[in-house]
């Protein structure tokens, strides 16, 4: 009786002190590790925060509904250029000679009920040969809540060396004002 006790003591000792190396090894070995390889994630990190930005500040109004007398407004703030941008939670990096232009918006509803809005739809970027592009990169329909404003963005793929931008602004079936911005 008496060795089984001590068995089990010897057991749990031994178990205890294999858990600690485990815990010190793996401690160690991250400190190591973060001091001679560099953070794989900070380039991609630089590559996700625009490296130019320009104010747009905006505003146009819609109606909810065709023909309706209910309205929202939609804003531009700020358009950027960006290397990466982020697609069902994955990152995606611009190919060579290509960026991405984000435009930022807010859509802002002054009604007591919700108003759902698709703003890819309100927007068209007009290519050098005067192609109207809709969006690469959007977020599909968003629900703003009542008195409320909910931002959102679009973005497009450019040639890095684009500097001048036209964008169509207005419903899908009707006039479009044209808002033009450079870097």
């Amino acid at each position: 009786m008496n060795d089984l006790k001590n068995n089990i003591k010897f057991f749990k000792l031994t178990t205890l002190v294999l858990l600690a190396i485990i815990l010190l090894e793996i401690l160690f070995s991250k400190k190591i590790l973060n001091n001679f390889c560099p953070n794989p994630n900070a380039n991609l990190a630089q590559k996700a925060k625009p490296f130019a930005e320009t104010k747009i500040e905006k505003t146009f109004e819609f109606p909810i509904k065709k023909n309706s007398k209910d309205k929202f407004n939609l804003k531009i703030t700020t358009a950027g250029k960006i290397k990466m941008v982020a697609t069902k939670n994955q990152p995606m990096v611009a190919k060579e000679g290509e960026e991405f232009l984000l435009v930022y918006l807010e859509i802002e509803n002054n009604l007591e009920t919700p108003v759902t809005v698709d703003s890819q739809n309100y927007f068209r970027l007009v290519s050098e040969n005067d192609k109207k592009l809709a969006p690469d990169f959007y977020n599909g329909p968003i629900q703003v809540s009542p008195i409320s404003t909910k931002k959102d963005q679009l973005g497009f793929v450019i040639k890095s060396e684009q500097k001048e931008f036209k964008l169509l602004v207005g419903e899908i079936e009707g006039d479009k004002e044209t808002v033009e911005f450079k870097f």
